[in-house]
């Protein structure tokens, strides 16, 4: 029913517009169901064309006296109509809205093919039946054709799927009150301009055109182009304004007329889009900025930005979680703020890349709090020209990473059966002790349990399992914080003593009578009996790690072959050997 009113509608208004020739000179209806089938799915098609056609045989019937022109021309509108929104409606539906990219190809569509093969379709049934010369002919019905859709489709496109309404519901209240005034500054150059027969100032239209294209936007160029059309059609028909001054002809007038908002239409069109376009970028770059501040603020990732004078001007995230310290807390501060433990390495981090932009650096830092391990990772900005405006900071919590660390650290130097360091973390320790001590300030002693090989054959080595790990924790107890003990492999053991030689010795002899004076109870009850001996090196300027390993080693065997269950410390002849 809508297709049927507008398409009679308008169709009369042309008609009467232009005079009772047999071809019209415009002939905007066919907009009317071109944006409908755009609008519509395949399948309603039919319904929508056939409402068309009744309203062009309405249209016939009231100004003309005879559907004569419906029958004739019904055809080749209807096929101009479908290849029109068959293109559209595939692909290029978005050149009805604000995409720059859509223009030309709605141009193709609308302005070049649809209307050419329909002309023709059209020009060949008057050939056919009323005798006319096809050139000419053709020519007539492509330009009011073309004309028609090209105006009055986007306009009726907009009208039908809402985007007017849409498009004033999304403005504020002063852009609203802004684009009424300058809808109504249109219509005041339109009524000067078309009320005034003997003053031909048409291009003045294009003055208010652009001011709404640029500040109101696409749809609400088409209401000002629809507002020249009203009022600029109306003068004309009561023959005032410049367009009179073509021709006494009124299809010519309405000709003119056409050709003159279809000018108007699509040199706003590009501009109106590319506004458009400017202004969807605009908005999604806040909506991106926005979802990155949700994101960085709700995660422990805080992204600051410092200028190539090290001053943070940006930040993004959550200062509290990392810090403790309120959103936009470093804004202002000096790159050094971030640590002070770790300003230099910052500091360094950010000038190499400045100077080195393709690269990155990474600083870890303890917090000032001390209960987070963080990593900043600095990489350079650049401007379009390629120019480094400054660096950008990551800065995120290792604390679970450096916890792994430490943890499979701890592990590769662990002993898994006593707990005690292993081989390899017992001699990373002693060559850093080694590297540091004065002499007489270390010592260094080596443990072996006596006839261990009897335990494990006579008890088995479950039981010799827990012998080791008994002496291990007597050991423990007896050194406590004076020194580190480790498990070199087997039955054998080792003491970094941080203390003076004569307090090693006492302490060597209160693990040998730890040991030997209870024995070791096992999970069923029983005792074995253990004993150990014992060798002490104390540390002696310029002696090593291995040097010293090995004359404890030397006293440890000089105290089995003394009877074992007993220390030695290495004599004078060892420790110089």
């Amino acid at each position: 029913m809508l297709a049927a009113l507008l398409y009679s509608g308008l169709g009369i208004a042309t008609i009467h517009l232009t005079g009772d020739a047999d071809i019209a000179s415009v002939w905007p209806a066919n907009a009317v169901l071109v944006a409908l089938l755009v609008l519509r799915r395949p399948s309603e098609w039919t319904a929508i064309l056939v409402a068309g056609f009744v309203g062009n045989v309405l249209a016939n019937l009231c100004t003309r006296g005879t559907a004569e022109g419906a029958l004739l021309f019904g055809p080749a509108n209807f096929i101009e109509v479908v290849i029109a929104a068959w293109g559209i409606r595939r692909r290029l539906e978005r050149s009805l809205a604000e995409d720059p990219s859509g223009i030309w190809p709605f141009i193709f569509w609308a302005g070049l093919v649809a209307p050419f093969v329909g002309a023709l379709v059209g020009a060949g049934t008057m050939v056919l039946f009323r005798h006319q010369p096809f050139g000419p002919t053709l020519l007539n019905l492509y330009v009011a054709n073309a004309l028609g859709l090209l105006i009055c489709t986007p306009v009726f496109y907009g009208l039908f799927k809402g985007e007017f309404v849409h498009a004033f519901r999304e403005k504020t209240s002063i852009e609203r009150v802004e684009a009424v005034a300058l809808l109504a500054l249109t219509s005041l150059v339109a009524t000067l301009v078309f009320m005034k027969s003997g003053v031909p100032f048409l291009f003045l239209l294009f003055i208010p055109m652009m001011l709404v294209t640029f500040r109101v936007g696409w749809q609400g160029s088409k209401i000002a182009v629809l507002i020249i059309a009203a009022i600029g059609g109306f003068a004309t028909m009561n023959h005032q304004g410049p367009v009179t001054f073509i021709s006494p002809n009124p299809g010519v007038q309405a000709t003119f007329f056409q050709f003159f908002l279809a000018s108007v239409l699509l040199v706003n069109m590009p501009v109106a889009a590319a506004v458009a376009a400017r202004k969807i970028l605009i908005e999604r770059l806040r909506d991106n900025e926005r979802s990155l501040r949700l994101i960085v603020s709700q995660s422990p990732t805080l992204l600051l930005h410092f200028t190539p004078a090290g001053i943070c001007d940006r930040e993004f995230g959550s200062s509290e979680i990392l810090f403790g310290q309120d959103a936009g807390a470093f804004v202002g501060s000096r790159i050094e703020a971030l640590s002070a433990t770790a300003a230099e390495a910052m500091r360094d981090a950010h000038l190499d890349v400045l100077a080195d932009a393709v690269t990155t650096r990474r600083v870890e830092f303890l917090a000032a709090n001390g209960l987070r391990w963080l990593e900043a990772t600095f990489g350079a900005l650049r401007a379009e020209d390629g120019d480094c405006v400054g660096t950008l900071a990551s800065i995120h919590d290792i604390t679970a990473r450096k916890h792994h660390a430490a943890f499979l650290t701890q592990a590769a130097e662990t002993d898994s059966l006593t707990g005690l360091y292993n081989r390899a973390g017992f001699l990373a320790r002693l060559d850093a002790a080694v590297e540091q001590a004065d002499s007489g300030a270390l010592s260094v002693a080596m443990i072996d349990v006596d006839r261990f090989k009897g335990i494990n054959d006579g008890s088995g080595h479950n039981a010799g399992d827990i012998v080791l790990h008994e002496i291990a924790r007597r050991i423990g107890d007896v050194v406590g914080t004076s020194g580190t003990v480790g498990r070199l492999g087997g039955d054998e053991f080792a003491l970094l003593l941080a203390v003076p030689e004569r307090a090693a010795r006492r302490i060597c002899a209160s693990i040998v009578a730890a040991v030997g004076e209870i024995p070791v109870v096992l999970p069923s009850g029983g005792t074995i009996p253990v004993t150990i001996s014992c060798g002490i090196a104390p540390h002696r300027s310029g002696f090593t790690a291995s040097r010293l390993l090995h004359a404890a080693d030397e006293a440890l065997y000089t105290a089995k072959r003394g009877g074992r269950n007993r220390f030695q410390t290495a004599s004078p002849i060892a420790r110089a050997a």
